[in-house]
Formats: C-alpha cells, sequence, structure tokens
C-alpha cells in the first residue's frame, strides 16, 4: 500500500482510555467523520520507522470564546494506540495510506 506524509508531529499527549493523541488535528472533511482504525507508519527525526494502529475520531473541542468557528471546535483528531508517549518524540512524521492523506489534506484551509 502507498502511504503519504500526513503530519509532522508538533505535540503528542497521553489521554487515559483513548492513547497517545498527536497534533495537529484536522478539520472535518464534509462535515462528517465516522471513527476508523488504520496502520499507520511513523518515521522518527532519527530516520527509524515503525508501523502502529492509530484511531481517527471526530472530536469535540469546548472552547467558551463564542466567536471561535465551528471548525475549530469539531476536529479529526489522531490518537496512537498502545504507543508509550517517547515512542514518538516531536518531529516525527506519520504516513498513511494515500486515500486517506487526500481526504484529510484536501479539506484544510
Amino acid at each position: 500500500m502507498n502511504k503519504s506524509e500526513l503530519l509532522t508531529v508538533d505535540d503528542v499527549f497521553m489521554i487515559d482510555r483513548l492513547g497517545l493523541i498527536v497534533a495537529p488535528d484536522f478539520s472535518v472533511p464534509n462535515h462528517d467523520w465516522k471513527p476508523s482504525k488504520e496502520t499507520v507508519t511513523i518515521q522518527r527525526p532519527d530516520g527509524t520507522e515503525f508501523e502502529a494502529v492509530a484511531q481517527f475520531n471526530h472530536s469535540h473541542f469546548n472552547i467558551p470564546d463564542p466567536s471561535v468557528p465551528l471548525d475549530r471546535r469539531w476536529r479529526v483528531t489522531i490518537s496512537i494506540l498502545n504507543i508509550a508517549k517517547e515512542e514518538v518524540p516531536i518531529g516525527s512524521k506519520l504516513f498513511v495510506c494515500n486515500e486517506l492523506a487526500n481526504q484529510l489534506l484536501d479539506n484544510q484551509a
């Protein structure tokens, strides 16, 4: 399967029951997103790579400022399952199947 680079990790944090969340997040394509799991390739800054299972979720951000647009409140977020925070350093690149990359990247402003 051909893969494309989806993102360069600029932050990671652990949330119980969700796993390791990587940032950035993405606009929701067509205002509709169904959670899905995908095998992704993670390339660390040192060039080493590994595969992991990632969950792509439709997530709500509770932002109290009423001027914040809906697009910033509802996002596609990515959690890497069963991986420790130390395994995905800042600057790592995340590769996904071409179709998923196109779907998420074509929707960005």
